[in-house]
């Protein structure tokens, strides 16, 4: 009877079941072999060791419905025999294309064909259903058609050059560029109908023609909508991606940005068809074109002139437009993530807090940014509130000592409770900004040891209604 341990053995040995699928590309055949219970991300892989073509580059479609599968689809689930098209998107080379750009070449194995444009229905219909600047077509590739959207151009060496770079390059964002044919005597290239549904032009007149607040660049407060707000951090996220692998935009418009609707909420679409190498550009070159993008990005952000833009939504924009060339390619997402657009009291004070542990240059830069202690009628003192403050606090001290001393009576227990008593200090100058920037943060970080009286009359709500203080 054979034991345990060689029953395991056993088991260990026997070889995993598997199927093979028969992968169709550019008119050849490829069996491939994988486990029964693997998926099309593993099926790449193994396709990738018998082709050479790397797994990030392949497409693979359903033979029955024409649908791209995806990684995490199992090939089981494929109707019998197993079988997919692949679409290779291979890396550019000039010489190849050169072969395709010829219309007259009838071997190419590859080929797009669009429909009569003799309707406006034949183009990509935008949100607020009216034409994109891309029409319907058909892609052909090797016994494979499906359909496309197709854009025309004059020229190829923009829209070529750019689908070199980007084709090295794959960010969820990014529309992908997957091929360019020239037509005689125009060039069009091809992208996937499912790239996006449309243009965020088309979106914010599609919700301003039907009221939808949500569809807007700005609140009726002058604050981004939501919706927006991550939008452009999307945008910013790809563009310091970008600048770090050597490629940068040499133009952003709005007319750049579409939109796809996932699971109900728009998720920005960049289309990039004019894209510059960054290699071996001069530093002064790559300064000049940062600047250049950043206000483009501030022109993009401020484009609602229908409502007026809140205080703080206008200064985000101008630090955009100011302090993003030198940090664009490195932080400006996160930079403009955490950025103070819409700070309540409490995150104010946290950063109160935060800079002032941080930084020596602090005090120098409050010093010099314009802020004014609050003042009496003459001018000659600080507001009557501020005085009451001041009052309060040093009535709080004599009770605190009164305090003190009776504890210190009590022992060495009573001597440790005296011990943390606060002492507060009021050592401010009314002709340094700085101080009154100190005394709000030790306001915020001590409130909860002061005298219920002091948390009362100078509890943040009732001092910026007394004083009359924007703390924005």
């Amino acid at each position: 009877m054979a034991s345990s341990t060689d029953t395991d053995m056993l088991e260990e040995n026997v070889p995993a079941k598997t199927t093979t699928v028969q992968v169709k590309w550019c008119g050849n055949d490829y069996d491939v072999v994988v486990q029964s219970d693997a998926d099309v991300g593993e099926l790449k892989r193994r396709v990738e060791q018998d082709t050479e073509l790397p797994s990030k580059r392949q497409r693979h479609i359903n033979t029955q419905t024409n649908d791209e599968l995806a990684d995490n689809y199992r090939v089981s689930l494929l109707d019998s025999p197993p079988t997919t098209f692949l679409i290779g998107l291979n890396k550019p080379d000039l010489s190849l294309y050169s072969r395709y750009f010829s219309y007259d070449n009838a071997n190419r194995s590859c080929s797009v064909k669009a429909i009569k444009l003799a309707k406006k229905k034949d183009f990509l219909s935008d949100f607020h259903e009216m034409p994109t600047a891309f029409f319907r077509g058909t892609y052909t590739l090797g016994s494979f058609t499906t359909d496309c959207l197709l854009k025309w151009y004059d020229t190829k060496d923009k829209v070529l050059s750019s689908l070199r770079l980007m084709s090295t390059w794959r960010h969820p964002n990014v529309v992908v560029l997957q091929n360019i044919y020239k037509l005689h005597p125009d060039y069009r290239l091809v992208i996937s109908t499912s790239s996006f549904d449309g243009t965020l032009n088309g979106w914010l007149k599609h919700g301003e023609k039907n009221k939808i607040e949500e569809n807007r660049i700005l609140n009726m407060d002058g604050k981004f909508t939501p919706v927006f707000s991550r939008i452009t951090l999307d945008l910013l996220d790809i563009l310091d991606k970008m600048i770090r692998r050597k490629m940068c935009p040499k133009d952003l418009t709005v007319d750049n940005l579409y939109l796809k609707t996932v699971n109900g909420q728009p998720q920005l679409k960049v289309f990039f068809d004019d894209v510059e190498d960054l290699r071996g550009k001069a530093q002064t070159y790559t300064e000049k074109l940062y600047v250049k993008l950043c206000a483009e990005i501030k022109k993009i952000m401020t484009a609602d002139v229908l409502i007026q833009m809140h205080t703080g939504t206008r200064a985000y924009c101008d630090f955009i437009e100011k302090h993003g060339p030198d940090c664009i390619g490195k932080n400006l997402a996160k930079l403009a993530k955490f950025y103070p657009i819409e700070w309540n009291d409490e995150d104010k004070s946290k950063y109160l807090i935060d800079i002032f542990s941080s930084t020596r240059d602090c005090s120098a830069a409050l010093n010099a940014c314009g802020i004014r202690w609050p003042r009496n009628e003459s001018e000659d003192d600080m507001c009557q509130e501020l005085k009451t403050l001041k009052e309060m606090m040093e009535r709080a001290n004599i009770e605190n000592n009164k305090r003190k001393a009776e504890l210190k009576l009590q022992g060495a227990e009573g001597r440790a409770a005296a011990n943390k008593i606060r002492e507060y200090i009021w050592n401010c100058d009314i002709d340094y900004p700085n101080d009154l920037v100190r005394l709000v943060r030790n306001l915020w970080k001590h409130f909860s040891t002061y005298p219920r009286y002091i948390k009362v009359t100078n509890s943040p709500s009732s001092l910026h209604a007394k004083q009359g203080v924007n703390i924005d």
